[in-house]
């Protein structure tokens, strides 16, 4: 997924394989190296080869692991609508634990437990039925969570659970109680940023070469579709304004017809004090730009004819559909230059990432031995003969 994965999206408009786009992952991982400075531009530097062919390891891992998709992307405006509180940016478990969704099974039917934080209520007795700590329930569901972290419900049968866990009197009708997570099905991005923020960091500070390339060229990934706006909404394809396959457009088929003529050099990496606001702050940037880039392709669509909107283009053997390079110029200048900038704004982020991660370490001197280690591949997957877990556009 990915801006700058300038990816899949793109795929679906042309049916081109998806291997092609991953080139804006891997451009913009290898212009991060050299925004990095001195002496830790040395490290990076012998192994820029690798990191940038590893920038798109974390699209890979989507067609092996059914846990993957979330990580690309929040949709910020399922949570914070109009009176609705901003998301915290502590960690995924508080806000999960916030999001619970859990129910029984009563004969045939299923039941919402009632959560008046932190206590549960019994279905239908919310005025006079017995009150349960909500404690135990969510310490049972981590533990659950922990042991199968790729479900998004988890089942357990009555007679598994203690009769503690509802203060010593488990209603006898009922067979199941289901926990489910309502949370991350939304998108954990920032928080998966940080999440692996702090694993570079511990791979720093053990020196383990293969463990900091391996984290380095995710962490550029995952930065990477921060910048997209689309990544941040759920209407991440133009789905819900009959825009439909404006991802890709955006971060596929633009970067692919003007890069070359894109002025993609940056000033050196930053050190980053505060990376949970930082990356909360570029999560927030990219989605206020959301109505811009629907609003402006909408526009752009009502300027152009039809046959001057999409044209057929010879692609790898094949002739497909794909954006005219007429309406994609007229599209991003109406944006004046924001893909561009979104791709500059990620290469100077994840070179300072990856600076900030080194120095919080305690600048480990790894250059001073500069021979290659060896590095274990990613799992391998042929996403032209699979499909992907998650969101169809990508």
């Amino acid at each position: 997924m990915g801006l700058i994965c300038f990816l899949t999206g793109f795929y679906l408009v042309c049916g081109c394989p998806p291997d092609w786009g991953f080139f804006g992952h891997r451009m913009i991982n290898r212009h991060a190296v050299y925004a990095i400075p001195a002496p830790l531009n040395q490290f990076y530097r012998q192994h820029i080869g690798w990191v940038e062919e590893h920038g798109v390891d974390a699209d890979k891992r989507r067609y092996a692991s059914p846990q993957e998709y979330k990580r690309h992307y929040i949709d910020l405006d399922h949570f914070e609508t109009e009176g609705k509180p901003l998301l915290s940016p502590h960690l995924q478990q508080e806000i999960r634990h916030r999001l619970h969704l859990f129910a029984v099974t009563h004969q045939r039917d299923t039941l919402a437990l009632t959560s008046s934080w932190p206590s549960f209520l019994l279905p239908g007795q919310e005025d006079a039925g017995e009150v349960w700590s909500l404690g135990p329930f969510l310490t049972l569901w981590d533990t659950l969570y922990a042991n199968d972290p790729y479900e998004e419900q988890w089942m357990v049968e009555m007679a598994d659970l203690p009769d503690t866990l509802f203060g010593g009197k488990k209603p006898a009708s009922w067979t199941q109680m289901i926990f489910a997570d309502s949370f991350s099905i939304h998108g954990i991005l920032p928080y998966w940023l940080e999440i692996n923020q702090k694993r570079l960091v511990q791979a720093f500070i053990r020196k383990d070469i293969p463990g900091i390339l391996r984290l380095s060229a995710d962490l550029g990934h995952y930065i990477g579709d921060a910048h997209v706006p689309l990544h941040t909404t759920r209407n991440y394809n133009g789905q819900l304004t009959g825009q439909h396959g404006i991802h890709g457009f955006w971060e596929s088929r633009i970067p692919e017809l003007f890069f070359e003529e894109w002025d993609l050099v940056t000033g050196p990496a930053d050190y980053i004090s505060d990376f949970r606001a930082w990356s909360w702050a570029l999560v927030r940037e990219s989605h206020s730009l959301v109505d811009e880039v629907l609003d402006k392709e909408r526009q752009q669509r009502a300027l152009f004819p039809e046959d001057r909107v999409l044209c057929f283009e010879d692609r790898n053997t094949q002739n497909l559909l794909t954006y005219c390079p007429d309406y994609a110029r007229a599209y991003a200048l109406s944006m004046d230059g924001m893909v561009e900038e979104r791709l500059r704004s990620a290469i100077h982020g994840i070179a300072s990432a990856w600076y900030t991660a080194w120095v919080d370490a305690g600048q480990p001197d790894l250059w001073k031995e500069l021979t290659p280690l060896p590095v274990p591949e990613e799992p391998s997957s042929d996403p032209a003969s699979a499909s992907p877990f998650g969101r169809p556009h990508e």
